[in-house]
């Protein structure tokens, strides 16, 4: 006879068996079905980047042709032209004039291939930005000078000036930094319709700052956004349709942004102009010690320069007359506007007249002629309780106590 024991025991083995080898390729096909899945999310991200990829391709190349589609397109109406004359001997200067004419778009084309060609290395890893000692204000102030003698039509004005007349020096790559801010400044040049555009410099605690403002048509609220979209990579969706009538200019100002360590920003009113930011960590700054070839002029011994919107109290004008800063006065902020561009510098501050802060345009103004980097003082004498919400500091009290508080501001001491 057969044990039961024996039985039970075989049949428990089989079974445990069946189990092991069922638990087995369970474990078998799940492995297969995770890596199967897993195969399926690295294809979906592949053909994902290869979509994007391609995306980026038409992009570029969609903006590629807008850039050179419009120098060429003038560069044969200029040929047409001196054909022209040429055939009807006119003047030798007109046909020289059209010639240079033509020079300059083929070299500001060739300018664009150039920046295409650095930045993408720059990008792919095949050369590296080269940080060396850049005095800020001698390349600001050159740009806006060399672009001034290409400007197509003699009105337009293109000036510089800063906040503090000692040159500013930053360790940065020099041929990428003039590359950003000579587009911004062609930008402006070619589509904003303006009369004066100003480059400004201006420093603190925390960033260097260089603005490209124009006084042009602004940019529509709709294409305003797009730009804004353009300019943030992490906010670059836009698709080839979006992008209709956009160069590369935009996009290789926000790369060379990036590769340098900066961002840039936007803003535009319609009617009143156009102001492009770039801003850079104030970390990046040389120290005074480590320059040897800073000129030593200033406009002023203390480089401070103040300007005084509206009547102010004689008390305020014998206390600027007597320290170290340079004072100008204005009537309005456009009637000073001007004379500061020709001067090449900013304020250090701006009072406001009472009078003058109830115009209603004055924060406008203020805002577009001076932005947020520069304090504004309000003289308040009367004792009506007005409040003002842009001003940095009311001076308020007597004609003697708010002289103090300037002088205060101003930094040259006093009662307290």
């Amino acid at each position: 006879m057969i044990r039961t024991d024996i039985v039970v025991a075989t049949v428990l083995l089989l079974i445990a068996s069946a189990v092991a080898v069922a638990v087995a390729l369970w474990r078998r096909t799940r492995a297969l079905e995770e890596r199967l899945e897993a195969a399926n999310r690295i294809a979906a991200a592949l053909k994902k980047e290869r979509t994007e990829a391609y995306m980026t391709q038409s992009n570029a190349v969609s903006a590629l042709a807008h850039d050179f589609r419009q120098p060429i397109h003038i560069a044969q109406l200029y040929l047409h032209n001196i054909r022209h004359l040429l055939a009807n001997d006119q003047n030798p200067n007109d046909v020289l004039q059209k010639l240079a004419q033509v020079e300059v778009l083929m070299r500001s084309t060739h300018q664009l291939v150039d920046d295409v060609v650095k930045t993408n290395r720059l990008e792919s890893g095949a050369s590296l930005v080269q940080r060396t000692k850049v005095n800020l204000t001698a390349l600001c102030s050159d740009l806006a000078r060399d672009t001034q003698e290409l400007a197509d039509h003699e009105a337009l004005r293109i000036n510089y000036y800063q906040s503090n007349p000692k040159p500013i020096w930053i360790y940065s790559d020099r041929g990428l930094l003039e590359r950003l801010l000579r587009n911004l400044i062609v930008n402006a040049q070619k589509h904003a319709k303006a009369r004066h555009i100003r480059v400004r410099v201006w420093e603190n605690l925390k960033r260097i700052a260089i603005s490209i403002a124009d006084d042009g048509d602004g940019i529509p609220a709709d294409r305003l956004s797009r730009v804004r979209q353009i300019l943030d990579s992490t906010r670059d969706t836009l698709t080839i349709a979006e992008r209709k009538g956009f160069g590369l200019g935009l996009h290789n100002t926000r790369k060379i942004a990036v590769l340098i360590g900066g961002s840039v920003r936007v803003t535009s009113l319609k009617d009143r102009g156009t102001g492009f930011m770039l801003s850079l960590s104030a970390a990046i700054k040389v120290p005074e010690q480590d320059i040897s070839d800073v000129p030593s002029t200033s406009v002023n011994p203390t480089g401070q320069l103040v300007v005084c919107i509206g009547p102010m109290p004689d008390e305020v004008r014998r206390m600027l007359a007597n320290i170290p800063a340079r004072a100008v006065y204005a009537e309005s902020i456009p009637a000073v506007a001007g004379q500061l561009a020709e001067m090449r510098l900013a304020p250090t501050l701006v009072v406001v007249a009472e009078s003058a802060a109830k115009h209603r345009n004055i924060h406008e103004d203020l805002e577009n002629e001076f932005a947020d980097e520069i304090p504004i003082m309000v003289i308040q004498s009367s004792r009506d309780a007005v409040t003002y919400t842009w001003p940095h500091l009311i001076l308020k009290g007597s004609h003697e106590a708010i002289s103090e508080q300037l002088r205060e501001a101003l930094q040259f001491g006093g009662p307290r």
